[in-house]
């Protein structure tokens, strides 16, 4: 009987044992996977590392040859002439898109000054309708501009 006792107790420590061998087998497998995958991370990242820093290298020295023109026009030249466009429909996008936020201040300025009874509704109505449609205008100036930038109009 003791035998048969000692037997079962073997039995039950061996099935035991290889339920724990196919866990950490079957977690060995799921880790190796993990690991490759972080290996192929790695590698991506390290790739976009290097075309960054090519990009960081070119931009200096492009701020190198240019910077100090750049410093040196700035103080000479009006706020609106130091951001320009690599191309003429460039500079017309980053026009209408500050008249866009200069609109968009307006709006909010206006519903402040409503809210707080400073400005009486019908001027605040009319003030409105014209500020929309002007920033209605420079939106769909901004959609056609995307549109004709997404075709290669150059022009």
């Amino acid at each position: 009987a003791a035998g048969q006792a000692d037997g079962a107790r073997f039995a039950e420590e061996y099935d035991r044992t290889l339920d724990r061998q196919r866990s950490l087998k079957a977690r060995g497998t799921a880790m190796a996977g993990m690991v490759s995958a972080l290996a192929e991370e790695r590698r991506g990242l390290e790739g976009a590392v290097t075309a960054l820093s090519s990009h960081a290298t070119a931009m200096e020295g492009w701020l190198g040859e240019h910077g100090a023109k750049a410093a040196s026009a700035a103080g000479s030249l009006p706020a609106e002439e130091l951001v320009v466009g690599a191309t003429p429909r460039d500079g017309q996008l980053a026009k209408v898109a500050a008249d866009d936020a200069a609109v968009e201040d307006m709006l909010y300025a206006l519903d402040g000054l409503l809210t707080a009874g400073k400005m009486p509704a019908d001027l605040y109505l009319r003030r409105v309708r014209q500020l929309t449609r002007e920033q209605f205008k420079a939106r769909e100036i901004m959609r056609k501009i995307a549109a004709a930038s997404r075709y290669g109009d150059t022009a």
